[in-house]
Order: C-alpha cells, then sequence, then structure tokens
C-alpha cells in the first residue's frame, strides 16, 4: 500500500461524512414532473377523472406555468393511502 493510497482513502471518508450532514434533497435527483395524461395513464383512470381530482383537491399537484403536473412521488403516495387490504 503505497501513502497515496493512504491518502485517497481518508479524503474519500472526509468528502462522505460531509455529504451525511447535508440536506436529504441536496443528493437525492429531482425525479421529473408527470403531465396529467401520463399520471392519468399510472393511475388507470381518464385524464378528466384525475383533472376532477386536481380541482377537487384529492390529489396534490404542481402548477408550473400554466401546466399542471404530478411528482411521481405523489402517485406512490395515493396508491399506498387508497390501497385496502384483504380480510384475512
Amino acid at each position: 500500500m503505497y501513502i497515496c493510497d493512504i491518502v485517497k482513502c481518508e479524503v474519500i471518508v472526509e468528502v462522505h461524512i460531509a455529504r451525511s450532514d447535508a440536506p436529504a434533497f441536496a443528493s437525492d435527483p429531482i425525479e421529473p414532473l408527470l403531465g396529467v395524461s401520463r399520471a392519468a395513464y399510472l393511475l388507470g383512470i381518464s385524464v378528466k377523472t384525475l383533472r376532477d381530482w386536481i380541482q377537487g383537491r384529492r390529489i396534490d399537484y404542481v402548477k408550473v406555468g400554466t401546466r399542471v403536473m404530478i411528482r411521481p412521488e405523489t402517485i406512490r403516495q395515493f396508491v399506498t393511502s387508497n390501497t385496502r387490504r384483504a380480510a384475512s
């Protein structure tokens, strides 16, 4: 083992420790937002139904200028919160 290998290891460890203190959003890449038609497709519903849910504030959405977008995490949370367990 060479001295440069030891120094590299120390630097890598220091960088890793510094990054672990950073906020979670700094290290997580932002997932692309979904258009209404793509989100409706993933949920297995019509675009009109999803737009009704958005208007009725039944599902969270993001406004980007005039566009209405849905976060992929919102779709996951919606499915999880509306999942009903089978009776055992």
